[in-house]
């Protein structure tokens, strides 16, 4: 998705086929690179802002891995801090500027720093972000705090379920549910 040359109409339809194809796993496997990572997460905000996705998001993704051969265990497939990680980081940048336009949110996103695979590096050491643990349950950054996780705190409707607070600290409306 290269915004100088893609018409917002094709670029509306790649981020569609994208997060759809991840949803019903018709996204050949190839496809879902860091990018489409990226996109996928930034289309189910924007297009299903109800669902709590640090929820139901893993599912998902371990689904999407079998259906493409792949297996879900304690060395490969599915990665729970790293999920948690851009999901949360993906969710500030959507919810903290509340962009609601899928392709505006892309664009956004994908020119942020989340765009290098090894960003997560600037606050987790390898070690622990690539360790057993980390790919089996959340772990905290152990180099620096991340900016966006500050802002990630419980819901008073649904305490497990965490969200992104806006500027003004008012969690975003499209959220509540």
């Amino acid at each position: 998705m290269d915004a100088e040359r893609m018409p917002a109409e094709a670029e509306l339809a790649e981020i569609v086929e994208i997060g759809e194809g991840f949803l019903d796993c018709s996204l050949p496997g190839e496809r879902f690179d860091h990018r489409a990572h990226l996109i996928m997460t930034t289309y189910l905000l924007t297009h299903y802002p109800e669902r709590n996705w640090e929820r139901d998001l893993p599912e998902h993704i371990k689904r999407f891995n079998v259906a493409h051969g792949g297996v879900n265990d304690h060395t490969r497939g599915y990665h729970h801090t790293i999920t948690l990680a851009f999901l949360r980081a993906v969710s500030s940048i959507v919810w903290s500027t509340q962009v609601q336009d899928p392709v505006v949110a892309c664009r956004r996103v994908l020119a942020s720093d989340l765009r290098e695979r090894d960003y997560l590096l600037r606050f987790w050491s390898r070690s622990l972000l690539f360790s057993r643990e980390a790919r089996a349950t959340w772990v905290a950054p152990d180099l620096r705090p991340a900016a966006w996780e500050a802002r990630w705190t419980p819901s008073p409707s649904a305490p497990d379920r965490p969200r992104v607070r806006v500027k003004d600290g008012t969690p975003p409306s499209a959220s509540t549910s």
